[in-house]
């Protein structure tokens, strides 16, 4: 079943998704553009839950929107935040829909990122400039 194909338009510019499974892989994680993350229910092809992760469609120098999203290897948490600075980055409860926390990072342009969610959603961690750091993550 074409999820994608009905919320796509025929604009020549092809979105960047990224995508994901969660609840143990019943539901499909799609985020076109980093901006609306939507939950999908595989079976039915329906969206569980949008959530509007609250990242501007917001072009940088180079003419791209730099709107990232990692989610935890179960899909129960999903981090957005853009590369350019232009808003705070986020870790959000997938099943809910809720804010765990908000963070301000100044990530470098240059770099590669590579970002990694505990399954609990307990904490974050982010390779950058050369450095490991741990960013807390939801209660226990």
């Amino acid at each position: 079943m074409n999820l994608l194909g009905i919320n796509t338009t025929d604009d020549s510019v092809v979105p960047r998704i990224n995508i994901g499974f969660a609840n143990g892989g019943t539901h499909l994680i799609t985020m076109a553009e980093g901006q609306i993350l939507r939950v999908w229910d595989i079976k039915s092809g329906k969206i569980v839950r949008t959530i509007r992760t609250g990242l501007p469609e917001k072009r940088n120098a180079s003419g791209h929107i730099n709107n990232n999203l990692v989610l935890s290897g179960n899909g129960a948490y999903a981090f957005s935040y853009n590369t350019d600075g232009f808003a705070s980055a986020t870790l959000w409860e997938v099943g809910t829909g809720k804010v765990i926390s908000r963070y301000n990072i100044d990530f470098p342009a240059e770099d590669h990122i590579f970002v990694a969610i505990a399954d609990d959603g307990s904490a974050v961690y982010l390779r950058l400039r050369d450095g490991l750091y741990h960013l807390s993550g939801k209660k226990r």
